[in-house]
């Protein structure tokens, strides 16, 4: 049956009535702003002839009002334009003149536009950075956006690589992203409804100025007092290395070891046990390449137990100028950065050692660690700085979980330290491996007890005191320890 023509509208008489593009009547009608015309065929429609009027409206409100077409929608749907809900939707969504006047832009327009790559603005749009609305033709880039692009390049422009760039503005992103949510809902829920509408979109208005402003000098703030935490962080990393080597405290093993000097392996085992390590160092230094690859790890290890950091921090220099691929190098060289702290001055020294630290330490990491000598040793070396560093480098829970595998394989007594002289199985099975797993439950309890874990920092204490001489520096530290967190 014909449809009657009477007040009925083809979608290009409707455009030229309504003064706009025929495109901008298909988004309005995606949008829901207007109603679906009536279908006589495949490629026949026909629009009421009031949606003029509504077309009408929603270019008056866009122009004079600035608002977005979500809030258009909601107005003209109520059956009524109240000046009070016209002004608090422009305070709401912060549309100024500029903002509504100016048009959007394409992502190839919005690169042309600001000089910024093509594949920048993409890799902005996947992180939520800029915030694309999706038009026929594709994504569409509005005042904002376009501001935020801008702001990228001139950070570029100033030498802040893209990646970093990037990152600081993703933590941005959900930090502000909190706060805005939380702000509105504490706005919605105890001030509108209590005040006029009017009222309201006055104060987001004028208040929001000074918002703005507290945002910027409370970020100040809390940069100055972070960074100060970061400097005092910095010391107390340099303290680590005093209580990184567990043989300190361990007591002479006299009784358990043979008299007079040996060659070889078991010389620089038997020199190390005794705490000799310049000595015992000087003999891997001097014999390394019979020890195959892993010669120069332990000579730097045995190098920072005796103090010697300048042999320690030469030797690595030579051998791992940069990360290995060997865990126990890696490890050598962060505990060579760790040691250096003590002796840095200044602020760019000990933050570039804190940083070179780390990537040594991730190295060491990127590998599955295994249970012998060589993982053990890096469980323990990367544990405690992880448990150490400061929350803001959130590698507290990394570590924890280090500590927490390695005290299983220190407690069962088999470490994986195979092939050794009976006296030397004796004195590490019997002292050095309970020593070792002493030091690393106390990190593990400071650890815990920084998550929240006060039964996991307890277990940690109490397995201190079950395993060490009752009145030793450990066991002392252990007991006073749990009185002073209360576990």
């Amino acid at each position: 049956m014909p449809i009657k023509r009477k007040n009925k509208l083809r979608i290009g008489e409707l455009a030229k009535k309504a003064e706009v593009n025929v495109s901008t009547i298909r988004h309005y009608l995606n949008e829901g702003l207007i109603d679906k015309p009536i279908k006589t065929g495949k490629t026949m429609a026909y629009y009421d002839e009031s949606c003029v009027d509504r077309i009408k409206q929603i270019k008056k409100l866009q122009r004079e009002r600035f608002l977005p077409l979500e809030v258009i929608k909601r107005i003209l749907d109520s059956g009524e334009t109240r000046e009070e809900d016209l002004e608090l939707g422009g305070a709401m969504f912060k549309i100024n003149a500029a903002m509504a006047e100016a048009e959007p832009l394409s992502e190839a327009r919005a690169a042309s536009v600001t000089g910024y790559p093509l594949e920048k603005i993409r890799a902005l749009a996947r992180e939520n950075i800029i915030r694309p609305s999706r038009g026929e033709k594709g994504d569409l880039y509005g005042p904002l956006s376009l501001e935020i692009i801008a702001i990228m390049k001139q950070r570029e422009e100033l030498g802040v690589p893209f990646d970093h760039c990037l990152e600081i503005a993703k933590a941005y992103r959900d930090g502000v992203h909190h706060s805005v949510t939380r702000d509105l809902k504490i706005f919605t829920t105890s001030i509108l409804g209590d005040v006029t509408a009017r009222e309201a979109a006055r104060m987001m208005t004028e208040a929001d100025e000074s918002l703005d402003r507290f945002i910027v000098i409370y970020r100040r703030l809390l940069t100055r007092e972070l960074a100060a935490d970061a400097l005092g962080a910095l010391n107390r990393i340099s303290v680590l290395k005093d209580n990184l080597n567990f043989f300190r405290g361990l007591g002479k093993l006299d009784d358990l070891l043979p008299a007079g000097k040996m060659e070889g392996p078991e010389g620089i085992i038997l020199e190390t046990l005794r705490g000799n390590f310049g000595e015992a160092a000087s003999l891997m230094a001097a014999r390394g390449p019979d020890f195959g690859p892993g010669a120069d790890a332990f000579s730097a290890l045995l190098y920072l137990l005796d103090g010697d950091l300048e042999s320690a921090s030469a030797l690595a220099a030579r051998s791992w100028p940069e990360p290995s691929a060997k865990p126990m190098d890696n490890v050598a060289a962060a505990l060579d950065c760790l040691f250096s702290l003590a002796e840095a001055k200044g602020l760019s020294a000990p933050i570039y050692l804190v940083n070179r630290m780390l990537s040594f330490l991730a190295r060491a990491l990127a590998v599955p660690v295994g249970d012998g000598l060589e993982g053990w040793l890096t469980m323990y070396a990367c544990g405690a700085v992880y448990v150490t560093l400061p929350d803001f480098f959130e590698t507290v829970r990394t570590g924890e979980e280090l500590l927490s595998r390695l005290v299983k394989i220190l407690s069962s007594g088999e470490p994986g330290l195979k092939g050794v002289p009976s006296w030397a199985d004796e004195a590490l099975r019997y002292h050095v491996y309970p020593s070792a797993e002493a030091s690393a439950n106390g990190f593990l309890a400071e650890a815990r007890l920084r998550m929240g874990d006060k039964t996991g920092a307890r277990a940690a204490l109490n397995r201190i005191v079950s395993i060490t001489d009752p009145g030793s520096e450990r066991s002392d530290w252990a007991r006073n320890k749990k009185v002073e967190a209360g576990v």
